[in-house]
């Protein structure tokens, strides 16, 4: 019970107080990380490691080369102690969690609840309802991104902005609601769950309210997938009639009105994706990188930073480090196809969804700055509970069935 007490202590802090200091440069994720090394020790008795922590730890240490080469080396050991630390330690007591205690539920049900009230209040600022205000400060969780604060205080329509939730940046908010978006259906556990679905609803809404348009459009596109592995694929030919049926019936329906009402609201979902803008930051950081064999990511972010996961593997890393992380994901790639190629059933749903929630993260990195590479928490924590549970024998979701 210790354990999952401060396992729980732990995803809370990584994913909500990274900026949170409490005691000079020391923020509460750390401290959470900490305390959550020395549990792992215990339970453990040495540190771990496995082939994909290897090839990424290859990538670091030609990180840390890059960073030496430009004379960024304390802004390398900031990233090391407060990103890449944090998400091994969120990798080993995910791995424990599972194998040990076989109590994935609980990252589950915090990713979910996380997600949830994340979510409301990324409705209410983007609606300028202040309800949660005092209270988000009372948990030290209130609105820092300059931008966004900025914006409020002119009354700017906020559809036409990104919102930042509970977390420092709206590109953090997208790519953690997307993850709580896919995570969410876990709780159908390869049936109709209506209050599971309610959950799933209103993460949506959230992120729709986020106006990150990669992680909402990623999020729509695999819960496609979702549905039609749950609900059609192996399924006999009269469900299979009635669930294109339903399918049909709600396209026709609602995307003519969503696509009426973004164009009324002139969202920033309606102005689409900046192709023209990412094309020139690639071909410009394409070219950078001709110039700069071992790298520099902390020079390159003084101009922009690269926005894309293969940009980013050889701009931290170098030309040769970052074929490392690049390796790393082809290998997780393999066997997360593996998952959602072959049949899916109640058994083995849960892994499923990991799966699903880690092509979501794969895709966001592929537009933003935020992955494995990064030393990404959520990202990490993701991949090992995926790994673990593909590779127990029990593989189902566990707690409250009766109610969802």
């Amino acid at each position: 019970m210790k354990f999952k007490i401060i396992y729980l202590f732990f995803i809370v802090c990584a994913f909500l107080y990274g900026s949170y200091h409490i005691a000079g440069p020391l923020t509460l994720r750390q401290v959470a990380a900490i305390l959550m090394c020395v549990i792992c020790l215990f339970e453990s008795k040495t540190f771990y490691i496995d082939k994909y922590l290897k090839g990424y730890f290859v990538f670091v240490a030609f990180w840390l080369i890059s960073s030496l080469a430009t004379g960024n080396i304390v802004e390398y050991f900031q990233d090391l102690i407060g990103f890449v630390f944090v998400a091994y330690i969120g990798y080993w007591a995910t791995i424990i969690l599972k194998k040990k205690y076989d109590s994935l539920h609980i990252l589950v049900y915090a990713l979910i609840f996380i997600g949830m009230f994340d979510a409301v209040i990324t409705i209410c600022q983007s609606l300028y309802i202040p309800v949660f205000d005092s209270f988000l400060e009372l948990l030290h969780l209130e609105p820092v991104n300059e931008k966004f604060l900025s914006k409020q205080s002119r009354e700017v329509d906020m559809m036409f902005v990104a919102i930042p939730g509970l977390y420092g940046s709206p590109v953090n908010n997208g790519h953690y609601l997307m993850i709580s978006f896919i995570t969410s259906f876990a709780l159908q556990r390869y049936h109709f769950k209506p209050v599971g679905l309610v959950f799933s609803i209103i993460i949506l809404v959230g992120l729709f309210f986020c106006q990150q348009r990669g992680p909402f459009y990623l999020g729509v596109l695999l819960l496609t997938l979702i549905l039609y592995v749950t609900y059609f694929r192996g399924k006999s030919i009269a469900k299979k009639v009635l669930m294109a049926f339903i399918v049909i019936a709600i396209a026709v329906l609602a995307v003519p009105t969503y696509l009426q009402n973004s164009s009324l609201l002139e969202s920033r979902m309606s102005l689409g994706v900046e192709d023209e803008v990412r094309s020139e930051l690639y071909a410009n950081t394409s070219e950078w990188l001709a110039e700069h064999p071992l790298g520099g990511i902390y020079e390159l972010r003084k101009i922009r930073a690269p926005h894309n996961f293969f940009l980013n593997a050889f701009v931290i890393g170098g030309w040769l480090g970052g074929m490392f992380v690049i390796y790393v994901l082809f290998v997780q790639l393999k066997p997360i196809a593996k998952v959602c190629l072959k049949t899916v059933s109640e058994k083995n749903y849960l892994t499923f969804i990991f799966a699903v929630a880690y092509l979501g993260i794969t895709g966001n990195s592929m537009v933003h700055n935020v992955s494995i590479i990064t030393g990404d928490v959520a990202s990490w924590i993701i991949w090992a509970a995926f790994l673990s549970n593909k590779q127990s024998k029990n593989q189902c979701l566990k707690g409250w069935k009766l109610f969802l």
